[in-house]
């Protein structure tokens, strides 16, 4: 069970905190107390162990998966300040739902009750038989399965509703994929992934010393750029740059057009 301890300085109460809990892995919280005529300011703190935790995480999802009629085990731990919880049912569908919200929402309930009864916010993970590590497989694959198809076809694709951890994965699989570039379109709940053919850009880069000097920049490169898709089929755009970023620069106008 928590603690509350009561010591003229905050050092002395946080180890008077951890001397009860038997253990240096605490979360505290600190109230400063002021003193009165001839007494000094002392500094109370409430603390509960990284082992209590685990427990009330343990005792709250039982407390909401029991009614499902579903029977679960847990597997936890706790590494670099992260608390994990595995579990293991008879009915996982249940505990994952569609697209794994069910999971995401007992996650986030965890969350809320930790905050609320403890005014704490640890990491944590929530998953079912490594439904998540599966879900990061399979999105990768669907990722680089679609933009081979958006290079080969020259279509864009948009993906499935996803929410913004997936999305993530999705975007961050394909950053350097070569041909393809991805947005972000729609609102919660409904916002998807777009997997773009990546523009084309010509770059026609002119040196200094053939213009003349009187019209001369003082950096060292010119460019004129064209952009033979950047406002769709069979437009063109054309802007002219001049500085040591210019390359970088056109290069970052056009390829970020929608």
């Amino acid at each position: 069970m928590p603690v509350v301890v009561e010591a003229k300085t905050l050092i002395e109460a946080v180890e008077d905190a951890k001397n009860k809990l038997h253990t240096d892995k605490i979360f505290y919280e600190k109230t400063e107390k002021k003193g009165g005529l001839f007494k000094g300011k002392t500094y109370e703190v409430k603390a509960i162990s990284y082992p209590e935790v685990m427990e009330e995480i343990k005792s709250y999802l039982n407390e909401i998966i029991t009614p499902l009629n579903v029977e679960v085990q847990f597997e936890t731990s706790i590494k670099d300040d992260v608390f994990s919880v595995y579990m293991y049912s008879n009915n996982n569908s249940v505990l994952i739902g569609k697209n794994g919200q069910t999971l995401k929402a007992l996650e986030t309930l965890v969350k809320a009750k930790l905050s609320s009864a403890y005014n704490i916010h640890p990491k944590f993970v929530l998953d079912v038989e490594n439904y998540k590590e599966k879900r990061i497989a399979n999105l990768e694959r669907l990722a680089i399965k679609t933009a081979k198809e958006v290079r080969a076809t020259k279509t864009d694709a948009i993906l499935e509703d996803m929410n913004s951890y997936e999305r993530r994965i999705i975007h961050n699989k394909l950053a350097n994929f070569k041909g393809v570039s991805t947005i972000s379109e729609g609102e919660e709940p409904h916002r998807h992934v777009i997997v773009k053919k990546k523009k084309k850009i010509c770059l026609f880069v002119l040196k200094n010393d053939i213009i003349p000097a009187s019209r001369r920049d003082t950096m060292d490169t010119t460019i004129a750029a064209i952009s033979t898709n950047s406002l769709g089929v069979g437009a063109i755009n054309i802007i002219r740059v001049s500085g040591k970023e210019a390359i970088s620069i056109v290069s970052n106008i056009f390829s970020n057009q929608t």
